[in-house]
C-alpha cells in the first residue's frame, strides 16, 4: 500500500485534469469499467529502455516518453521523429518500428498497459470493445500526457524504481492519463463526423499530419501530399486543419522552421548557412525575410545578443 501513495500523480499533475475521458460513453458504462477492473487484475509494464539503431517492433498499445535523445518511428508510409520530453502514443491498430534518430541511442521511459484496461464494455450483455481507448499521437511538451509521463519518470528515478508490474500504481497513473486526454476534445468536436469515432480518426489524422510538418519530416511535401497523408482532399485538408488547429498548414510549417532556426543561432555555434540547411532554405534573402518577419531582427542580431549575454 505504501508504493500505492509513493507512486500516484499528486500535486501539479493532477491539477492538469479536468473531466474524464471523452471516449466512456456514459457515466454508467464508467461504473462497469471500474467495477470490471476491480475484478481483474491489469498486468501493466513500466520500464526505462534505450533504443539503438537496430529497429524494434511496437504492435500492441503503449506510451513512450523520450527522455534522452531523439526517436524514429516509423510506418508503412510515413516516419517522423518524436524529440526529448514528448510523448509518443501507440494504439496498436498501425505496427510501427522504433529506432533512434541521432548518433547515440534513445532513452526512453515505456508504459505497455494491459489491452484489457484500455477497453470500454458498453453494455453488459457485449464484450469488451476493440477500440484503445488511447488517443494515437504525439503528445507536445506542454501537454498533460506529457506532463503526467514526465512525474511517473521523475518518481521511478527518485525512488531507483527500474520498472513496475502489475495493476498498481501504474493503474493509477494510466486512470489519470486516460483523463488528460479531455484537453483534446474541443480541437476533436472542429472535426466533421457523423459520430465520435469518426470525428476522433479524423482528429488523429490531421494530428500525424501536424507532427510531421512540426519535425521537419513532412520536408517540402507539397499540399496533395499533406492531404494525401491525411487521406483527405487538397482543399478540405487545408480548411479542415485551419479549423482545428487555428492556421493553415502551410503557415505552421513556415512557423515551426523558423522557431527551430532562432533555437539553433540562440544555442549552437552553427553558421547562418548551416542552420539555413537545417531547416530547409536554399535562398539566404528567403530565410533572412522571414526570419525578420517573424522575430523583429535578423539572425545575426539574435546571435549577437546571445553571445554578449554569455560574456
Amino acid at each position: 500500500m505504501q508504493s500505492r501513495h509513493l507512486f500516484a500523480p499528486t500535486g501539479a499533475a493532477l491539477s492538469r485534469l479536468s473531466r474524464p475521458c471523452v471516449d466512456i460513453p456514459s457515466r454508467r458504462s464508467a461504473r462497469r469499467l471500474i467495477r470490471d477492473r476491480d475484478r481483474q487484475q491489469w498486468l501493466h509494464r513500466v520500464e526505462r529502455l534505450t533504443v539503438g539503431h537496430e529497429p524494434i517492433p511496437a504492435d500492441s498499445p503503449r506510451l513512450i516518453l523520450v527522455i534522452g535523445g531523439e526517436l524514429l518511428a516509423r510506418a508503412r508510409d510515413y516516419s517522423f521523429r518524436v524529440s526529448s520530453g514528448r510523448v509518443l502514443v501507440l494504439d496498436g491498430r498501425e505496427p510501427f518500428l522504433l529506432q533512434s534518430a541521432g548518433e547515440t541511442g534513445a532513452q526512453l521511459l515505456s508504459f505497455v498497459p494491459d489491452p484489457r484496461s484500455l477497453q470500454i464494455c458498453v453494455e453488459p450483455t457485449r464484450s469488451l470493445l476493440g477500440r484503445c481507448r488511447l488517443l494515437p499521437m504525439v503528445h507536445d511538451r506542454e501537454s498533460a500526457v506529457a506532463g503526467l509521463m514526465s512525474g511517473l519518470e521523475d518518481a521511478m528515478r527518485r525512488t531507483g524504481a527500474g520498472k513496475l508490474e502489475g495493476p498498481n500504481p501504474a493503474q493509477f497513473w494510466l486512470d489519470s492519463i486516460l483523463t488528460a486526454q479531455a484537453e483534446y476534445e474541443p480541437l476533436i468536436e472542429r472535426c466533421h463526423g457523423r459520430t465520435p469515432e469518426r470525428r476522433r480518426d479524423l482528429f488523429v489524422r490531421l494530428a500525424r499530419v501536424r507532427t510531421m510538418l512540426a519535425t521537419g519530416d513532412g520536408g517540402d511535401a507539397d499540399v496533395e501530399q499533406l492531404a494525401g497523408m491525411a487521406r483527405l482532399s487538397a482543399s478540405h485538408f487545408v480548411r479542415l486543419f485551419h479549423k482545428v488547429f487555428g492556421e493553415p498548414p502551410h503557415s505552421f510549417r513556415l512557423r515551426r522552421r523558423m522557431e527551430r532556426a532562432h533555437r539553433l543561432i540562440s544555442d549552437t555555434g552553427l553558421s547562418v548557412q548551416e542552420v539555413m540547411d537545417r531547416v530547409g532554405f536554399d535562398n539566404h534573402s528567403c530565410f533572412a525575410r522571414a526570419f525578420r518577419r517573424h522575430f523583429g531582427c535578423s539572425a545575426s542580431a539574435v546571435r549577437e545578443r546571445q553571445q554578449a549575454a554569455a560574456v
